[in-house]
């Protein structure tokens, strides 16, 4: 009887254990997920979650390897001085829009940008035509369904 018992408790330990390895590498296919710390307040008046970047780590992940977390959930990007930053499509699952800020206002839109493969090298370079301190970036669509235009003011908290 305490043989049976046994291994019983030696098939409920292995089960376990695969459980725990499942789970472990079903979290690690899912890629990063997006955190919302802040919320921008648009010029129509809407307030959206947006996960605010500052350290050089979290700006060069972005939104690499994440699913579209909402169609109005972003980031943004700031930097402490005005600055002509580069944005390139490194690991994207999906389209953005990205809006280029200036003092809290929006200097350019670049709309519709795909997401590429390749080596970093071979990306397609988005940089504004002017200095900027902060960049928004956000699922594709997000400025055309805002109404987004440059001269409009936006702020965060």
């Amino acid at each position: 009887m305490t043989r049976n018992r046994h291994w019983w408790l030696v098939i409920i330990f292995l089960v376990i254990i695969a459980a725990l390895v499942y789970g472990v590498w079903w979290a690690s296919q899912r890629g990063p997920s997006f955190k919302a710390d802040g919320e921008l307040v648009l010029p129509d008046g809407s307030e959206v979650q947006i996960a605010i970047l500052t350290t050089k780590a979290d700006k060069y992940r972005g939104f690499s390897k994440m699913h579209q977390p909402c169609p109005d959930c972003g980031l943004l990007f700031v930097w402490p001085v005005l600055s002509q930053p580069t944005i390139v499509m490194r690991d994207m699952l999906f389209p953005l829009d990205l809006v280029w800020l200036r003092d809290k206002q929006i200097v350019q839109l670049t709309f519709n940008i795909q997401p590429e493969e390749g080596e970093e090298s071979q990306l397609t370079k988005y940089t504004a035509s002017e200095p900027v301190d902060s960049v928004l970036e956000v699922p594709a669509g997000f400025a055309g369904r805002h109404n987004l235009k440059i001269g409009q003011f936006v702020d965060w908290h």
